[in-house]
């Protein structure tokens, strides 16, 4: 697991040691991946104020006078790299729970094992020359997006 926070290093550190994180947490201080992921926005200059009436200074913490911010967002990747599952909410407190992440992390194990026949549960899994093994997962009815 890794988290991309658009803090500048030095602040990300701060955390690391405060917190003592168990997972790595990488800076996109500039915004690269969160325009990638298409989840930047721009910031108004009183959302800009807002924040800064609760003592939180965007240029400062991410070194840049961007005025924008990610959307909370959660992804889920395969090592392929292709993005299976996804959660993003522009309001902060609408998170899914831990375990919506994980059933949805196990169900995309348990499809990717059934991709390669690797998958020995009680359900059905397409075998190879089956149409269905070759269905990419957004074509899928019934897979997680």
């Amino acid at each position: 697991m890794i988290a991309i926070s658009p803090d500048r290093p030095k602040e990300l550190r701060k955390s690391l040691e405060a917190k003592g994180l168990g997972y790595s947490l990488y800076s996109d201080s500039k915004l690269t991946a969160a325009r990638a992921f298409g989840i930047a926005f721009q910031l108004t200059d009183e959302e800009v104020s807002k924040y800064a009436q609760y003592g939180i200074d965007l240029e400062s913490a991410s070194g840049e006078e961007l005025q924008q911010l990610p959307v909370p967002s959660i992804f889920l990747v395969e090592a392929g790299g292709t993005i299976r599952w996804t959660h993003s909410d522009p309001d902060y407190r609408v998170r899914p729970d831990n375990a919506a992440i994980l059933e949805a992390a196990r169900g995309l194990e348990t499809e990717a094992q059934a991709r390669h026949g690797e998958y020995t549960g009680d359900e059905a899994v397409a075998q190879e020359g089956d149409p269905r093994a070759d269905v990419p997962l957004s074509e899928d009815p019934g897979a997680l997006r």
